[in-house]
């Protein structure tokens, strides 16, 4: 469901349609009715997993911690700090 999701840019729509998906799916293989009253971080705590929000932003951060240890020359450094020169491939 995360796939590349370093590279993405997340608006607060996005964060909680996945952040419904994680949580119906997690509920489900819980068996968790919604009839139950369980609060999603109820959910959240039997599986010990954190919120899609924390997975994105980790992941997020892991990549930009990622590229700053890259060398100067590296393509992804060059694009992150606008260092491509106009015209070249």
């Amino acid at each position: 469901m995360l796939y590349a999701c370093e590279t993405w840019t997340v608006y607060q729509r996005h964060i909680w349609k996945l952040n419904r998906f994680h949580l119906t799916c997690l509920r489900k293989l819980l068996r968790i009715g919604w009839r139950d009253m369980i609060p999603d971080t109820e959910a959240l705590r039997r599986t010990g997993l954190p919120s899609i929000d924390t997975m994105l932003t980790k992941a997020q951060l892991r990549w930009s911690g990622h590229i700053v240890r890259m060398g100067e020359e590296r393509l992804p450094k060059r694009l992150l700090y606008g260092e491509l020169q106009e015209g070249k491939r």
